[in-house]
């Protein structure tokens, strides 16, 4: 027998990123984004995001790619058209609609990770809690909580289980993380 590698290697898990197009006001969303991208990277996850550019969504990207990190974009026809694609990502998948993007992310990703953003971030968590809810998935979903972004939508739904309105299983699915490394050290 000889010392080798092992023939089997793990499938690289894919993180999906939801992220605002923008920077926000607040410097350490930037530096939270860009540390998550470098991290994921180094720690050998596949990104699959938006394929945007600017904001945070840029951020992630710009950061996993600085350490040679695999970034698939996912892009309806109409954003790719007003040429808002990071140009520099492994790979660029354009969709003919935002429904189609969505459901491509909920295919391939194996755990969704959500940065500060505004309310296509929000839609995307929603839709996200909305879909494990009724059982279309089972996959981990974790908030970074930079500078307390999350803390209302947190209570939001805590009211919305103590309501009666969702079930305390599914709030049992959210991870709420306040740093790029503590994200990792969940997946």
């Amino acid at each position: 027998m000889t010392s080798e590698k092992s023939k089997f290697t793990r499938p690289k898990l894919k993180i999906c990123i939801f992220a605002g197009a923008a920077p926000g006001n607040i410097p350490a969303f930037v530096e939270t984004a860009l540390k998550l991208g470098q991290l994921l990277a180094q720690s050998d996850f596949e990104i699959v995001y938006g394929g945007g550019a600017e904001g945070l969504m840029g951020a992630v990207a710009d950061g996993a790619l600085q350490f040679s990190g695999k970034v698939t974009g996912i892009l309806p026809k109409q954003l790719a058209d007003l040429e808002l694609a990071h140009t520099g990502i492994s790979e660029a998948i354009v969709v003919s609609a935002m429904h189609e993007r969505k459901a491509f992310f909920h295919q391939i990703s194996d755990a969704f990770v959500v940065l500060p953003g505004g309310v296509g971030t929000f839609d995307e968590l929603f839709e996200t809690l909305a879909w494990l809810k009724l059982g279309i998935h089972q996959k981990p979903i974790i908030l970074v909580n930079t500078q307390g972004f999350f803390d209302i939508a947190i209570k939001l739904l805590e009211q919305m289980e103590r309501l009666g309105f969702i079930e305390g299983s599914l709030l049992s699915h959210i991870v709420v993380c306040h740093s790029a490394e503590e994200v990792i050290q969940h997946l």
